[in-house]
């Protein structure tokens, strides 16, 4: 029973750390091969604009929140890119890259906050959701573009069983 217990435990892991590396690779790879897409260029601009000082204003019409922009801000002067003329596709893209990453990571989350008593998935359940998004090409699409809604959807994704464990 232990040896089973064990076996299915590291199954589990090697699952996990496979759907993670995918999504990565799939994420991140060539992720400068393509010219910015209207969207991703507005996107740039308004976060030039932060990078050169002159500040993000919000306009609730037309944009959603800073978040995208203070983070990937933060990479680009990691990067030592501080104007609009020195962003590179790959570096803005990183951002919603790595939230499409964390998009995966946090489906772990649903299986341990099941795990204190109260529903939650099991740890299959947990495998073949973190597999199938880290290959769903939708998420993979989105998680490649300069826009919002990556971000959004990970916090999202992140948050609701973080609060179902309060």
């Amino acid at each position: 029973m232990i040896v089973r217990r064990t076996l299915f435990s590291f199954a589990t892991g090697l699952f996990v750390v496979v759907a993670v590396a995918v999504a990565v690779w799939l994420r991140f790879e060539s992720l400068e091969a393509k010219p910015l897409h209207s969207d991703e260029a507005v996107q740039a601009y308004t976060l030039s604009c932060l990078l050169e000082g002159k500040g993000y204003h919000y306009d609730p019409v037309e944009y959603h929140g800073p978040v995208l922009y203070y983070v990937a801000g933060w990479v680009c002067r990691v990067a030592g890119q501080g104007s609009h003329a020195e962003l590179s596709a790959w570096v803005v893209r990183f951002v919603p890259a790595f939230f499409g990453v964390v998009m995966v990571m946090a489906v772990a989350l649903w299986w341990r906050c099941g795990r204190q008593g109260g529903g939650g998935i099991g740890a299959g359940a947990v495998v073949v959701a973190m597999v199938l998004g880290a290959l769903s090409p939708c998420a993979v699409y989105y998680a490649r573009y300069f826009i919002q809604e990556t971000v959004m959807v990970a916090c999202f994704w992140a948050a609701v069983p973080l609060v179902w464990r309060l």
